[in-house]
């Protein structure tokens, strides 16, 4: 039998993620799974890494973007490779690197998949996996209800959104990138992505990966005339990722710096976790994680 490492988010418990039916089926599949303790939560989970890293050879994330945030700093520091049940509202890292969803394919990539490194983003030196963000994000994850969220997913967090949205006045930043571009404006919502998806099935760029290199900014203009068909022709456009958004300015780099005119929250990886002004790096190839080998070969 395998060893195995399971941390899950204990609000993901629920139909094959039970945790009595999932390690049934792990042990079935030839793997010891090794449960975090009910008692610990996110804040615990890369100290429980590494304290039973030796134990074990491979990681099982169930939960979403935040619960493999919660792991990071644990998984950078064993370099134990890690594999993920999703159970979140928008599992980008999974859309990122067209992972299965099902747990038959979980198991299959736990079983045969290969270890892969890909980038590794950081914000204020607090590492991320996927997504920064201000403005919108930000305000929408500080106010959505619980049960909104847990119960109608990303359409839950898309109907917040609008709602932040029409009551919502921006923010002035400046925005300076590595590559000597600099802005001041006021915007709406302000990304910095590490991967192709970001929000609710958005699309930064058909070619960004986490294995490129590089950051993709995205900020939505407060000077744009905005109504809500222009929000869904926007979000149609974002979501494609193929078409120039004029009422959205677009950046790539390695490092970013954004300043704020006052001290704003901060969502990473969907939790708030830092407040503005920003300081965004990337790390190449820093985080070893599980893939198919179909996946492990692209850019």
């Amino acid at each position: 039998m395998r060893p195995l490492l399971v941390v899950q988010n204990p609000g993901s418990r629920k139909g094959a993620a039970d945790r009595e039916t999932l390690f049934a089926l792990l042990r079935e599949a030839g793997f010891e799974p090794l449960g975090i303790p009910d008692e610990l939560g996110p804040a615990d989970y890369s100290k429980w890494i590494e304290q039973t890293a030796s134990r074990a050879e491979r990681v099982l994330i169930v939960g979403g973007d935040g619960s493999i945030n919660a792991c990071l700093a644990g998984l950078l520091s064993t370099e134990l490779p890690f594999g993920v049940l999703p159970q979140g509202t928008a599992n980008n890292f999974v859309r990122n690197q067209a992972l299965p969803t099902e747990l038959e394919g979980v198991l299959r990539v736990l079983v045969d998949g290969q270890v892969s490194k890909v980038d590794l983003a950081s914000v204020n030196g607090l590492p991320f996996l996927t997504v920064c963000g201000l403005g919108i994000s930000a305000e929408v994850n500080r106010t959505i209800p619980p049960l909104l969220k847990r119960v109608f997913g990303p359409i839950g967090y898309i109907l917040h959104a609008l709602r932040v949205f029409l009551g919502f006045g921006g923010f002035v930043a400046e925005i300076r990138s590595d590559e000597g571009f600099v802005q001041r404006a006021r915007f709406l919502q302000l990304t910095i992505c590490n991967g192709k998806f970001y929000g609710s099935a958005l699309t930064v760029s058909p070619s960004a990966t986490l294995r490129d290199g590089h950051l993709d900014l995205v900020a939505s203009r407060a000077s744009a005339r905005w109504s809500l068909p222009k929000i869904w022709r926007v979000l149609r456009r974002l979501k494609r990722g193929t078409d120039p958004v004029p009422e959205v300015l677009h950046l790539r780099s390695t490092r970013f710096e954004v300043k704020t005119h006052r001290r704003l929250p901060v969502d990473v990886d969907g939790d708030l976790k830092s407040v503005s002004p920003l300081v965004v790096s990337l790390e190449a190839r820093k985080l070893c994680i599980l893939t198919a080998p179909a996946v492990m070969d692209s850019p």
